[in-house]
C-alpha cells in the first residue's frame, strides 16, 4: 500500500491509538452525573484529549472512548494520567480503563 493511501486510510505509520473507559459513579455522593461528565470533558481537554461515548443516568453508568484533540495517538502517559485523574474524583465506583488500541479498526475484537 502506498504511503499516501495508508496516511488516509490511519494504516501503518499513520495509525492512531485511543482507549475505551468505562465507569460507574456513585449517586449518593454525586449530585449531578452531568457534572462530573463536564469535570471529566474539562479535564480531558486540558490533557489534548477527546472524549465521546454514552452516558446515561440510568445505572450512573458511562461507557467512552479517548482519543487525541489533534491528528495522532494517545500516549501511555495520558491513559495512566486519565486512570489517575478518575480515581482521585472519590465519585467513581467502579473503573475500568482498556489497553491503548487502534481508534480507527478493530471495534469487533
Amino acid at each position: 500500500m502506498k504511503k499516501r493511501l495508508r496516511k488516509k486510510l490511519y494504516k501503518g505509520e499513520f495509525k492512531e491509538l485511543g482507549f475505551n473507559v468505562s465507569f460507574t459513579y456513585d449517586a449518593a455522593t454525586t449530585d449531578d452525573g452531568y457534572a462530573l461528565l463536564d469535570e471529566f470533558i474539562d479535564y480531558a481537554l486540558s490533557q489534548g484529549l477527546c472524549v465521546g461515548g454514552y452516558f446515561g443516568e440510568d445505572g450512573c453508568k458511562a461507557s467512552l472512548f479517548v482519543v487525541s484533540a489533534k491528528r495522532g495517538s494517545v500516549t501511555e502517559d495520558q491513559r495512566q494520567a486519565v486512570e489517575a485523574w478518575l480515581n482521585g474524583t472519590g465519585k467513581i465506583t467502579s473503573l475500568e480503563v482498556g489497553q491503548l488500541r487502534d481508534a480507527w479498526y478493530g471495534f469487533d475484537e
